[in-house]
């Protein structure tokens, strides 16, 4: 079980990060702790979206598409010119049931 997530910086709303966590309230407070050399000096961050996965490796095969460019389309990817993003902090977490895989 794994989150697939989405941060924005709250200093720096250009800056976008995507990770992968089992534990996403743990690992956004580690981001802006300044833990990660990536996220560091743009903290503080806020989460945008995170998507919930039962199964570990289709979370893996999100990852990357997102991370890779190929989720250009979406506006999320590393490939695209950074996009103003919605201002509230609130995030949306969609989860995987067993029946949908």
């Amino acid at each position: 079980m794994q989150y697939v997530y989405l941060l924005q910086s709250c200093s720096n709303p250009s800056k976008r990060y995507i990770g992968k966590t089992k534990d996403l309230e743990q690992r956004l407070a580690a981001h802006n702790a300044g833990k990660s050399p990536h996220t560091a000096p743009h903290i503080p961050w806020k989460i945008v979206v995170a998507v919930y996965f039962a199964d570990d490796s289709k979370a893996s095969v999100f990852e990357c598409y997102l991370k890779q460019g190929t989720g250009h389309h979406l506006g999320i990817g590393p490939a695209t010119r950074p996009r103003k993003l919605e201002e509230e902090t609130a995030y949306s977490v969609t989860k995987q049931t067993e029946t949908e895989e």
